[in-house]
């Protein structure tokens, strides 16, 4: 397994409440007792060896390159929050995906609940 290969959430923590189970997360750095990922808002957490199963490549789809770094640890280096993150992420692989005008039409409506939402 190396940095950003995909593993699979298969047993949770009391620690782990933002992880969701059977869920597919990005591997960001491994130790020898586990590995460090992005949980579903946006924290970083470690999983020890038996709260994963190591999918290296399963999840491979174009859209998904990280070649020059994944964009989960640009959003952490940016201390993006998670309306911030999933519109870059979507404007990022828009053109990848073959889903261009469904994607930006997500972005906007993001956008859209990012400002109600931060109106309260």
């Amino acid at each position: 397994m190396k940095v950003g290969d995909k593993v699979k959430m298969i047993r949770d923590s009391e620690s782990d409440k933002d992880l969701t189970i059977g869920k597919y997360y990005e591997c960001l750095d491994i130790s020898d007792n586990g590995i460090d990922i992005i949980d579903d808002v946006g924290n970083i957490n470690f999983l020890f060896k038996n709260q994963y199963d190591a999918i290296s490549d399963a999840v491979s789809d174009a859209h998904y390159n990280n070649t020059n770094g994944s964009l989960y640890l640009f959003a952490n280096q940016h201390e993006l929050n998670a309306w911030e993150f999933d519109c870059i992420k979507r404007l990022v692989r828009c053109r990848k995906k073959g889903q261009f005008k469904e994607d930006l039409e997500k972005t906007i409506r993001v956008i859209e609940l990012y400002l109600k939402e931060m109106e309260l």
